[in-house]
């Protein structure tokens, strides 16, 4: 199971992720934890969801209580941190999901930022799985 928890956006790469879930291979299931940013988001992503990937195991569970995203991530292989750089806030930040998903011994399969790098490098906690994904995402 891979999982996605927090706010719902583009800038946070919710489209990204689908584009990485649209070209893996196999069996999985695929959870997304939060609330869309706005009903444009909401219906650009349902929609491509939709359109393309109709034969992927997706739930959309909306805000849920902390405790029941903890228990999301006790489950899940990685979670997706995949934020977008053209918000330069992100480029530059320790995002507080990285260390969620460290905590709970989540892999992590984030953005390739200089914060996030240096934080998950050499930890075994997590691991940095971007090398095919994000090259692939690259060309899209």
């Amino acid at each position: 199971m891979f999982v996605y928890a927090g706010g719902l956006s583009e800038d946070r790469g919710i489209l990204k992720t689908l584009e990485a879930i649209k070209i893996i291979r196999g069996d999985a299931k695929f959870i997304f934890i939060g609330n869309f940013r706005d009903k444009e988001t909401e219906d650009k992503i349902m929609s491509f969801a939709k359109e393309n990937l109709k034969d992927k195991d997706i739930e959309w569970t909306g805000r849920i209580g902390h405790k029941d995203v903890l228990e999301y991530l006790n489950k899940a292989f990685a979670g997706f941190i995949l934020l977008q750089p053209k918000n330069w806030r992100y480029v530059n930040s320790e995002p507080i999901k990285l260390f969620e998903y460290m905590m709970s011994k989540t892999a992590v399969i984030a953005s390739d930022f200089p914060m996030m790098r240096n934080i998950v490098e050499g930890k075994t906690a997590a691991f940095w799985w971007i090398l095919l994904i994000l090259k692939r995402l690259q060309r899209l």
